[in-house]
């Protein structure tokens, strides 16, 4: 599961608040909660829980459900555990700490802003094994509550600010093809929300996820059209190296899946240019555009799950070329990975404005087993790829003149 990390207005107001009253001589009740938040601070989310709800346990204890401070760590529990990919344990503790808030507060109070995008975040994510009815209805709570942060956060942070919000939020919900309406309808509130701002880079980061989720919703004109407006907005010399990376890499899937390499290329070219070699090892190189192979097309899966290796070459525009299977697991299987690969797409980082082709790649795809038959196409590393459109690429083992680069 991959994580998003929500950038929201009033977290650290509410927390530090909180706490700074009524907690000087409650030594080990701040101690573990400064531990807690400085784990975080350091992305160690797991070590960070046992801390959090310690901190938490401590002021129910002493102050009760209802009262500030227990609530400012009940928020700060639930979102840790959120962020340490627990999100179905996070959802009852942020549901908690919402309907506490809101008893303490006030249902319209500002103080609910962040447990309302904290719960919408956990809801919104999701994993292959949630039943389709659950996930859909996660999904639309998840829109409501954000609607209702969103009405609340405008009249206190204005236009631009609620944009980020929702901003956020269309990527939470373009994890899962359930949220893909949900967020381009969301999206498309940034935009508007944007329409007049100077704010260029929030701008074109608004258009991109208009135009990643209109492509994803089968709206190829609009995509296109959005994702070029966000690459050629007055100012765009100010948008940062990073969204411009994505918006040619939205570009780049977006003609590949039109099946149209030839409008893809500037855009690979582009992103070569932004992708210096400086700081990267040939190992981390994966594509940007790829198809997992369609097992369900084998006339028989094998009864355990077997490898197929492939090996092939990637051209100065990305293209693979003399792909060829070194390790087989059958003439059907073989057809079916290298139908996969021939789809493929990489990015090539240049050195002084040259880009260097790579002689080989040389990657494993896991057949799965009868028994295993939903992982389709896992990764080398054994990881499951992500249900939808995922932005996880696959990596290989990547060699360049016979030896192996990187770790």
């Amino acid at each position: 599961m991959k994580r998003i990390y929500l950038s929201t207005v009033f977290s650290n107001l509410i927390l530090f608040a909180g706490l700074s009253a009524g907690f000087v001589n409650a030594d080990e009740l701040m101690d573990s909660y400064q531990e807690s938040t400085r784990l975080m601070n350091e992305g160690q989310y797991a070590q960070a829980i046992p801390y959090a709800e310690r901190a938490y346990n401590a002021s129910m204890k002493k102050f009760g459900r209802l009262h500030k401070t227990t609530n400012t760590l009940a928020m700060n529990f639930g979102t840790i555990t959120l962020f340490a990919g627990n999100f179905e344990d996070a959802r009852p503790l942020l549901r908690r700490a919402l309907k506490n808030s809101e008893t303490i507060y006030g249902e319209n109070a500002a103080n609910n802003v962040d447990p309302l995008i904290r719960l919408a975040q956990a809801l919104g994510t999701t994993h292959d094994k949630e039943a389709q009815w659950k996930v859909e209805r996660n999904m639309k709570d998840a829109s409501e509550l954000y609607g209702r942060a969103v009405e609340i956060a405008q009249p206190v942070i204005g236009s631009e600010a609620v944009a980020g919000i929702e901003i956020e939020a269309a990527m939470v919900f373009a994890r899962s093809p359930f949220g893909y309406e949900y967020g381009l309808e969301i999206a498309k509130q940034a935009d508007e929300h944007l329409k007049n701002s100077q704010n260029v880079e929030a701008r074109a980061r608004a258009k991109l996820w208009v135009g990643i989720l209109s492509s994803r919703m089968e709206d190829p004109e609009t995509a296109e059209k959005v994702l070029s407006e966000a690459l050629n907005l007055p100012g765009s010399e100010q948008i940062s190296v990073q969204t411009k990376r994505a918006i040619h890499v939205a570009l780049v899937r977006y003609y590949e899946s039109q099946e149209d390499s030839e409008k893809a290329t500037p855009h690979v070219k582009a992103l070569s240019t932004l992708s210096p070699t400086v700081g990267r090892s040939l190992s981390q190189i994966s594509p940007i555009y790829w198809t997992y192979p369609d097992w369900k097309s084998l006339k028989r899966l094998p009864s355990k799950q077997v490898g197929v290796v492939v090996e092939f070459a990637i051209d100065e525009d990305g293209f693979i070329k003399d792909a060829k299977v070194v390790e087989s697991a059958g003439e059907d299987a073989d057809t079916v990975v290298l139908a996969s690969i021939n789809n493929w797409r990489y990015v090539l980082p240049s050195n002084d404005g040259k880009i260097e082709p790579i002689e080989m790649v040389r990657y494993e795809f896991k057949i799965p087993g009868r028994g295993k038959a939903r992982q389709l196409g896992t990764k080398i590393s054994g990881l499951d790829p992500i249900r939808g459109v995922s932005d996880s690429a696959p990596i290989g083992d990547v060699l360049q003149g016979g030896l192996r680069s990187g770790g």
